[in-house]
């Protein structure tokens, strides 16, 4: 059954925890930390730090592009403010069921 976006951050927030959306970017620079401390991780994280850099100055650049441009524009807006709206909701219902639960006891 498929489940609201709202739903699905709940979800992830409450099997997984309050990172659970930012858990692979967390995960990435742990291991890019890691690697850093011997001593060829440290210029083989180097180089990933580089290529991680250049991919997301792309992004950002293609992003930049896309923003001033008449109708990709309004649709990058309409995507980041449902993203915005998704993520409050999920937490609001979170904190809604949360406190619920501790009204409760249930």
């Amino acid at each position: 059954m498929d489940q609201a976006p709202a739903a699905g951050v709940v979800d992830a927030v409450r099997t997984q925890g309050v990172l659970a959306p930012v858990g692979w970017v967390l995960l990435v620079v742990a291991l890019l930390g890691v690697m850093s401390l011997v001593p060829i991780g440290s210029t083989l994280a180097g180089a990933v730090a580089h290529l991680v850099m250049a991919l997301l100055g792309a992004v950002k650049s293609a992003l930049v592009r896309g923003w001033r441009m008449r109708y990709v524009g309004y649709v990058l807006r309409l995507v980041l403010v449902t993203l915005a709206w998704v993520v409050v909701l999920g937490f609001g219902r979170f904190a809604w069921r949360l406190t619920l639960t501790w009204l409760t006891g249930v």
